[in-house]
């Protein structure tokens, strides 16, 4: 295999050597003695191994510890570094720009909305603008979260589910949204109390059927 320059880390580098094993991350972790989260948080780069792993993991793969943490492999008249997969990297980055603009663009309208309102209208009880404007934003953020293929990729091959945690999260998000905005205008925060009740239960069942959905793919899997 023909391997390019690059400033590869460890993440991407410890990928591209379990993908050329044609190993899963199950069958690592299992070698490891550690579950396969952890070696998926170490493939999204959401976290680093212990020390005294490092020369387990350089020995499975056949590399140098100092090569593992480098992130390419040295060879003599320069480094041999790990071929990125461009069009999910490219993809990924885009998304991220995406989602930073529309999160910024949101973020904006919220203030400018709320000055507009409150010099014109009144401060109360219209602060609620840029709370909602301020929820909308980890709204959006979670949303283009879902469409992230590489640590979707990564979610579903731990056995988990890669959408049901983020749905959960904006469900209960949008019904605090939701609850704060009709409590602020009406003042009707205790009956109101019902719309948090019923995004929670929401919320509950999709992460339930989502966990239970994903054991079903890892048991056809196993089999």
């Amino acid at each position: 295999m023909d391997y390019t320059d690059g400033d590869n880390n460890f993440a991407e580098f410890l990928h591209s050597l379990r993908k050329e094993k044609g190993m899963t991350q199950s069958e690592l972790a299992d070698k490891l003695g550690i579950s396969n989260k952890a070696v998926s948080k170490w493939e999204t780069g959401e976290s680093m191994p212990d020390t005294s792993l490092l020369v387990p993991l350089s020995e499975i793969f056949g590399v140098t510890v100092d090569e593992l943490l480098k992130g390419y492999i040295v060879k003599k008249g320069g480094k041999e570094a790990v071929e990125r997969e461009e069009e999910p990297v490219r993809g990924n980055a885009a998304l991220r720009v995406a989602s930073a603009v529309t999160c910024g663009v949101i973020a904006v309208c919220g203030l400018v909305a709320f000055l507009i309102v409150g010099f014109n209208v009144g401060w109360n009880p219209y602060w609620v603008i840029i709370t909602d404007a301020v929820m909308s934003d980890v709204i959006c953020g979670m949303v283009f979260a879902l469409f992230d293929t590489a640590k979707n990729a990564n979610k579903i091959a731990a056995g988990e589910n890669p959408y049901s945690e983020g749905i959960s999260g904006i469900v209960m998000i949008a019904c605090t949204i939701a609850f704060i905005t009709a409590g602020a205008v009406t003042g009707l925060w205790h009956p109101l109390w019902i719309i948090m009740a019923a995004g929670g239960a929401v919320s509950a069942t999709v992460a339930t059927v989502g966990e239970i959905y994903a054991h079903k793919n890892a048991r056809k899997e196993d089999k």
